[in-house]
């Protein structure tokens, strides 16, 4: 009975293994490359590319906050001392009641943020690359205000969070085919 179960797991350890490897192979053939890998034999990486963006400043909190999400994003050794390219990025808002109670009061809001952005090379200050990104978030509306307050806070939060993450991933893409062209 031992011997069975043994063979069984050896058999089953086997099998693991071959459509680990047999992925690997399917994977390679069909030309997947990591985002953030190098770009290419002669180009540097994504992420070396990233580093050497400058975030402009933003208008108000909101903006401040995507800023410094931004900076942990691209730069997390700090912000470069000669950087190539320029981001300069716009936020915009706005709120949509989207659940009432029978009489008549909001309880639930959709917080809609938008950034439009745009990467300019810092030699000559053309743009190379711009988008929009939308993302839409939402919280309660409660019977007091301080908990409103705060539910609000933390949904532009978890808002801004995304909208940076999402905006370094299309970065990290263009840089990604801006390698393979070369």
């Amino acid at each position: 009975m031992l011997r069975s179960e043994a063979s069984a797991r050896r058999q089953i350890l086997l099998f693991r293994a071959f459509c680990f490897v047999l992925s690997a192979l399917i994977l390679s053939s069909c030309g997947f490359r990591p985002v953030y890998g190098p770009a290419g034999e002669k180009a540097s990486s994504p992420v070396d590319q990233l580093a050497n963006i400058r975030i402009e400043p933003l208008q108000d909190r909101d903006g401040q906050q995507l800023h410094n999400y931004l900076r942990d994003r691209l730069n997390p050794n700090g912000q470069p001392m000669q950087p190539a390219y320029r981001l300069e990025v716009l936020l915009s808002s706005s709120s949509e009641v989207v659940a009432f109670r029978e009489d008549a009061t909001a309880t639930r809001t959709n917080l809609t943020l938008r950034s439009k952005f745009v990467l300019r090379s810092v030699e000559d200050g053309r743009a190379l690359y711009s988008d929009q990104v939308e993302i839409i978030t939402s919280y309660n509306l409660l019977d007091a205000a301080y908990p409103t307050i705060v539910a609000r806070s933390d949904a532009v939060e978890r808002g801004l969070l995304e909208l940076s993450d999402d905006i370094t991933l299309r970065l990290a893409v263009y840089f990604s085919a801006e390698g393979e062209e070369l």
